[in-house]
């Protein structure tokens, strides 16, 4: 999972990888190989505040009007 996300963001997609943990070991890898393209979210799908956190800090961060194209794996 952890190439995949660094693989989209080396093709010069922005990428949001949403993890369970943030300070865990795959989040720590995406950090360490990553760009300022890839953005770590702390994202655990069983909880509704930590959804709504995400969302907000990606309709932050992109563009208006911009393309998204979501991915998930």
């Amino acid at each position: 999972m952890v190439l995949k996300g660094l693989r989209g963001e080396t093709l010069g997609f922005r990428v949001f990888a949403g993890c369970l943990d943030v300070n865990g070991e795959g989040a720590a890898t995406l950090k360490r190989h990553g760009s300022s393209r890839l953005v770590v979210l702390q994202m655990d799908v069983t909880n509704q505040d930590q959804l709504v956190k995400a969302a907000q800090e990606v309709k932050k961060q992109l563009p208006s009007g911009g393309e998204v194209v979501l991915c998930c794996f």
